[in-house]
């Protein structure tokens, strides 16, 4: 069930801090009704933002669009926006709505206390970052996600500013503004890390604390290592372990994965966003302190950093344990910052500029966070560690392997009765052949190809049935396609599943059409569970199988190759037989669970 905020409380407390009179108040998270009519009746209170679904018809109530993607704004607006929840859910597009509105200044809150920005300043900022991730890229003549790409005039404004192929005048442009804002950052982020004993105490850490730290423990890929992590630890004798999530319960799966750490007394925790969340645990010189020494980072790198940092100079772990690129970036930050000895950085996939989250600080900020002591960065694919150091510039070297491990017990095969209640729950009859996958429906995962690859194996084999287990803002696109090549009343899109050996169970072939991929975990159990996988050749997937035995990699992204490779595996039994013996001994030797966790222990520098 998604939980609730309550916004009066910040709501007078802003109002005091700030001074404000009369404020139009931005709440991105739901609240429940009993508060919405009682800011409504505050006569300071013009108008509210609330979150999709929350505002019915009320002419003093706006929106945020669905996936907060954008805001509908209410016919009568103050002139400040007082945002109760994280200001980064501010973009671009809402901002310049606003400042059309009449809007001229935005309040929020941060680590420290409440801060009010211009309206104008913010929009500079962030037309400023967008710059600078399309020269820092367009630069090195990389290819940027479909997320980047040209969708606005602003957007192709700068895309013509930048533009490549456009002669050797643009060119400079992007690689002058390219050089500018690099050496900037990774300066100001060198300058913050450094050492300073005056605004900080030493730090004494507590010996075998670990705290790992991740955006939501949501349902994907990293999110299960993580956990096999996490109790790997535990099973080994550590009992100090702590998640810290930027989100819990605030979106819907932001913690699919809570249950599997529930009896094991490892703290799940969201991140504190305040210090006065640290009342009692942190002296006010402490706090102050840790307020200067962050204040030498670049503005909204500090304000984003600071959470973090107040929690590791509360907790004193010895080690930190960073997962996926933005998160890495902020908690390794915070980490250097408050003096823990020993911070580990898991890069789960290819380097971020390949994705939509790309920021043009990420690469600045790995450089000078690889420049302190204890900072190992590290990847679970070769292919992910020659993609970092290949886009960091730096040896492959540097850069730590570190290969998913299996939890055999999360993924065991179900009793027959337990298989066949499955299939019947999905329609899907004893005799019919399943091809199927597990992944988010995201563009990156190139859920459309699938499809494609899909139909071409059902034309031929009118006995297939799809399957198809996941979410993400995909689906509709995906079930549209599957209309228009007739096999609609073929797939099955039950959503997610707590336990992935259910679903694999009834699959006679696995295909993963991917764009980029780390290591993905969903090959390796398809496999551990003696089902052939057929996969484009997707950053680390090659790794992830015994190829030509358990798993074949199609080199183009054709659905006709893909779908004659899937035809060949459904046509030969003895194939599928051989897969079923062999794919689960290759899973068990190379991707066994105590093996990562040796492994993660030695990188810690920790006796189990």
């Amino acid at each position: 069930m998604t939980s609730t905020i309550d916004p009066v409380a910040p709501y007078l407390e802003a109002r005091a801090a700030l001074r404000l009179d009369r404020v139009t108040i931005a709440i991105p998270d739901p609240i429940r009704l009993d508060a919405r009519e009682s800011l409504l009746s505050d006569e300071r209170v013009v108008s509210l933002i609330l979150a999709d679904g929350q505002a019915g018809r009320h002419d003093r109530v706006g929106h945020f669009a669905p996936g907060r993607a954008g805001w509908a704004l209410p016919a009568a607006i103050a002139s400040t926006i007082l945002v109760l929840g994280d200001r980064r859910v501010l973009t671009f597009r809402m901002g310049a709505s606003a400042l059309r509105q009449g809007v001229l200044q935005v309040a929020y809150r941060t680590a420290f206390g409440w801060k009010r920005r211009t309206v104008s300043g913010l929009l500079v900022q962030r037309l400023v970052r967008r710059l600078a991730i399309i020269a820092i890229e367009r630069s090195r003549r990389l290819q940027l996600p479909d997320a980047l790409r040209p969708r606005n005039a602003i957007q192709r404004v700068l895309n013509r500013l930048t533009g490549r192929g456009r002669g050797v005048t643009m060119r400079v442009v992007a690689n002058v503004t390219a050089r500018t804002v690099e050496r900037g950052l990774v300066a100001s982020i060198s300058a913050a890390l450094a050492t300073d004993n005056r605004l900080l105490p030493r730090y004494a850490f507590v010996p075998r604390r670990i705290v790992t730290v991740n955006s939501a423990l949501a349902w994907g890929g990293a999110e299960r290592q993580l956990s096999n992590t996490l109790l790997g630890l535990a099973s080994r004798g550590f009992d100090d372990l702590t998640l810290l999530c930027e989100s819990l319960g605030v979106v819907p799966d932001s913690d699919f994965f809570r249950w599997r750490l529930a009896d094991r007394s490892i703290e799940v925790s969201a991140l504190r966003r305040t210090a006065g969340s640290f009342v009692g645990q942190l002296r006010q010189d402490d706090v102050a302190g840790l307020s200067r020494r962050l204040s030498r980072l670049p503005g909204w790198l500090a304000e984003a950093a600071a959470p973090y940092a107040l929690e590791f100079l509360a907790r004193r772990p010895e080690v930190v344990h960073a997962w996926q690129d933005q998160t890495n970036l902020l908690a390794g930050m915070a980490a250097v910052i408050t003096g823990v000895p020993r911070i580990i950085l898991a890069g789960r996939n290819l380097a971020p500029f390949r994705f939509a989250y790309f920021q043009p600080h990420m690469r600045s900020g790995y450089r000078a966070l690889l420049e302190c002591p204890g900072v190992t960065l590290l990847n679970n694919s070769q292919a992910g560690v020659e993609d970092y150091a290949a886009w960091l510039m730096i040896p492959p070297e540097r850069i730590a392997l570190l290969r998913n491990g299996l939890d055999f017990s999360a993924c065991a095969a179900p009793t027959a009765a337990e298989h066949e209640a499955y299939r019947c729950r999905l329609g899907i009859d004893a005799g019919a052949l399943v091809v199927g996958s597990i992944f988010r429906f995201y563009e990156e995962k190139d859920p459309l190809l699938w499809i494609e690859a899909a139909a071409r194996v059902a034309r031929v084999r009118p006995e297939l049935m799809l399957l198809l287990i996941g979410t993400g803002p995909m689906q509709s696109q995906i079930q549209a396609r599957a209309a228009e090549l007739g096999i609609a009343d073929r797939l099955r899109m039950p959503g997610t599943e707590k336990l992935p050996g259910l679903p694999l169970s009834i699959m006679d072939a696995f295909l993963l059409t991917s764009h980029a991929e780390g290591l993905p975990n969903v090959v390796i159990e398809a496999q551990s569970l003696g089902v052939p996988v057929v996969a484009t050749a997707a950053g680390g997937t090659r790794e992830a199988v015994l190829e030509e035995r358990t798993g074949w990699i199609v080199e183009t992204r054709n659905p006709d190759q893909l779908g004659d490779r899937l035809l060949d595996i459904l046509s030969d039994d003895r194939l599928r037989q051989r897969v079923r013996t062999l794919a689960p001994q290759f899973v068990a030797e190379r991707f066994g669970l105590d093996r990562m966790i040796d492994e993660t222990v030695e990188l810690y520098g920790i006796r189990s």
